[in-house]
């Protein structure tokens, strides 16, 4: 391919704002336009400014592309790239994993209560007792936390809609599980404290995937949610299995 340049740039080498080396050179005899003249005159017909520019040939950068820029990039550009918005992927996590969490969690919660009060009864009243104090404020308390540290780690939350709705699965789903499980171990144990310590661990292991994949967060960004979000939760059940051991209610 060729281009056209003045005559001061004959011998140069340029770049291409696309990367390209452009070399100029002399162009041949027999390429230099005619002398034209003008057939109504005596003078000569002197040839335009283009006719002064020379030829440019082009050569090739056969130079390695530069690697993409490593570090984390914004969850925005993210699905610019990835074109998610045009994948089905993005409707299975807002739509349908939220309600496959909340469904298991419940479910879950109900058996374990089943299996560890006295009977039916104090279960069925535990297991509302739970619900409504995940809801009122247990999924408060996360919905803030997200909303607060979102743009900290830059953490795509969604619409306020479906921001929401996962709080709600994730609250009455793994998390309420592994609220029942540490409330339970505490009653059992007689509020060992190396339970409190260890309970850290339901959170981790039945949460941390679901909120990995809800939020699209690394690990560091999950362990922190779950770290921050324990603390409160550690406290009000702890007041509660006490009430639950007093009434005698846990086997």
């Amino acid at each position: 391919m060729k281009y056209r340049a003045r005559p001061d740039m004959i011998g140069r080498t340029l770049r291409c704002k696309c990367g390209e080396r452009l070399h100029v050179t002399d162009p041949d005899a027999n390429d230099a336009p005619d002398q034209l003249t003008d057939t109504n005159a005596d003078t000569p017909f002197k040839p335009s400014v283009e006719d002064d520019l020379v030829h440019v040939e082009v050569e090739e950068d056969n130079r390695p592309a530069s690697p993409p820029p490593t570090g984390r990039i914004s969850p925005v550009m993210e699905a610019l790239i990835n074109r998610e918005d045009e994948v089905g992927m993005p409707i299975f996590r807002e739509r349908i994993l939220p309600y496959v969490f909340l469904s298991i969690g419940l479910a879950a919660q109900l058996i374990l209560w089943f299996v560890w009060t006295v009977s039916p009864a104090s279960a069925m009243a535990v297991m509302g007792i739970a619900v409504s104090v995940q809801v009122i404020l247990f999924a408060p308390i996360l919905l803030f936390l997200l909303v607060s540290v979102a743009k900290w780690i830059d953490l795509d939350l969604g619409t306020f809609f479906s921001l929401c709705f996962k709080v709600a699965a994730l609250t009455l789903g793994p998390l309420g599980v592994a609220d029942a499980l540490l409330t339970i171990s505490l009653v059992v144990t007689d509020f060992d404290w190396h339970v409190i310590a260890a309970g850290f661990g339901f959170y981790v292991i039945l949460a941390g995937l679901p909120i990995w994949i809800l939020f699209r967060t690394n690990v560091g960004e999950t362990a922190l949610l779950l770290t921050i979000n324990y603390l409160p939760r550690t406290i009000a059940i702890y007041i509660g299995a006490s009430i639950l051991h007093n009434q005698g209610i846990i086997k």
